[in-house]
């Protein structure tokens, strides 16, 4: 079973909220300070991550999956479990994301210096997948062509 949640929390007291963010992600200062308290998104993750496994099993661990995931995702994702008080981190999640960005660089290694950049809509065009420019940088899309992305190249190795 594959449960989808997308939890928007407004940052926690004193964290600067940077334009260009801003920006990217589509919204207001206005609207994200209308976003869930930061405790009640992380008592949501934390509730999602309970419905799947099991915290005192070691076995019993996700995966974090993300296009750049490695370098940015699990990062930011640990950073909430310190700001929350949880030291569950690391019994929560494998040490090793599934990034898509680290598995397109082996793949793409001998083209990657004549690529514009290696943004995920670029590497995704690269591999044929088709992008909706209007939808890039939400997150529910991202996580899908970040999917599509990761298929496409885990396909190459079978």
């Amino acid at each position: 079973m594959v449960d989808r949640i997308n939890v928007k929390m407004r940052p926690r007291m004193g964290r600067h909220i940077e334009d260009e963010a801003l920006k990217v992600g589509g919204v207001t200062r206005q609207q994200v300070m209308q976003y869930p308290m930061f405790t009640d998104g992380m008592a949501t993750v934390l509730r999602m991550l309970a419905k799947h496994a099991v915290l005192e099993d070691p076995k019993d661990k996700f995966f974090i999956s993300g296009y750049g995931s490695e370098h940015f995702d699990k990062g930011f994702l640990h950073d909430l479990f310190v700001a929350a008080g949880q030291r569950t981190f690391a019994d929560w999640f494998y040490s090793a994301s599934l990034d898509s960005m680290v598995l397109a660089a082996h793949v793409l290694r001998n083209e990657r210096n004549n690529m514009q950049n290696f943004k995920l809509e670029t590497v995704a065009k690269r591999l044929n997948i088709e992008v909706d420019p209007q939808q890039l940088h939400k997150a529910e899309y991202d996580v899908q062509l970040h999917y599509e992305v990761y298929s496409a190249l885990t396909r190459m190795f079978r």
